[in-house]
């Protein structure tokens, strides 16, 4: 007996495969990606997360850093686990995460400290 399995893609059923966030998110490790990240951009703005994976409050912090790459395209959005990249977060002084640092044309911003939702969003939304 020959049992005939057909195989349906992702777009099949209108689901989004997580590598496609992933493919929108820059992985940073170091001051020269992030540098290069911002000479990139332009005039857009710099969204970059550091992050660590064993941080509760980053987990929670991001489902909501994910739909803002989706409802921003053209915003450039970034990530540095601290864990991978510690000499960039000293470089930074990065003494908590979830931290959020903005750029825009080449200049710090905003940043904050924390996983507020609200804040994220809002601070996205006033600079792009």
């Amino acid at each position: 007996m020959f049992l005939y399995i057909k195989e349906h893609k992702a777009k099949d059923f209108n689901l989004q495969s997580e590598q496609t966030d992933v493919k929108m998110v820059r992985i940073i490790k170091n001051m020269e990606e992030v540098q290069r990240a911002l000479q990139e951009s332009g005039e857009k703005l710099v969204v970059i997360k550091f992050f660590a994976q064993w941080c509760g409050n980053c987990r929670r912090i991001a489902p909501e850093f994910e739909k803002l790459i989706r409802d921003y395209p053209g915003t450039v959005f970034c990530q540095v686990d601290v864990d991978d990249a510690s000499i960039l977060s000293q470089q930074y002084q990065i003494r908590s995460v979830p931290t959020f640092i903005f750029y825009k044309g080449l200049q710090k911003i905003e940043e904050f400290t924390g996983a507020d939702a609200m804040k994220l969003r809002n601070s996205v939304q006033m600079f792009c």
